[in-house]
């Protein structure tokens, strides 16, 4: 029973996590400064280096940003960057890859141009599950200070849908 209690709880925590952080992205206040909707100016890739690992090794995970615009745009690249599942189920937090947002590193993009940062991870059991997992990667970046020096690009993006089959360790 406390078993249960405990595996439950930690699902509750996760769920209120993930309404926690996806309402950040959708609250406007009049303290903050406004700023421009990212997802009109850019898109965002997942990619892993195979389609086939093992459970317990590690991999890079590429994401990719892609100025979709005809102008050149300015963004912070270290916002909350998660791998979900593309059917976020209550529980489910995802798999950080960057969970601090960094507003020194600012990034230039040209129309058409791409950035990429790749990420070290390791295929854990408790995020990936044995057999085809389906991911996407979601970014963050809210504007949570009053100056306009940090006034970019804000808001969420959301790949497409990227398959990785995770198998037993040889």
């Amino acid at each position: 029973m406390v078993t249960f209690y405990l595996w439950y709880t930690q699902k509750v925590l996760a769920g209120i996590l993930i309404l926690f952080f996806g309402f950040i992205g959708y609250s406007q206040t009049e303290e903050h400064p406004p700023c421009g909707d990212i997802s009109g100016f850019l898109d965002i890739e997942l990619a892993f280096q195979q389609d086939t690992i093992a459970m317990g090794e590690k991999v890079e995970c590429c994401v990719k940003f892609i100025n979709t615009s005809s102008e050149a745009i300015e963004f912070y690249p270290k916002g909350v960057i998660r791998l979900i599942r593309p059917f976020v189920t209550f529980g489910t937090a995802g798999y950080p890859l960057n969970d601090t947002i960094d507003v020194r590193k600012i990034i230039k993009l040209k129309p058409l141009e791409r950035y990429e940062d790749v990420y070290d991870m390791e295929v854990e059991d408790s995020f990936f599950k044995k057999g085809e997992n389906k991911l996407r990667v979601h970014y963050l970046y809210r504007n949570f200070t009053k100056e306009k020096e940090y006034d970019q690009l804000c808001g969420v993006l959301m790949s497409k849908e990227v398959n990785i089959v995770v198998v037993d360790p040889m």
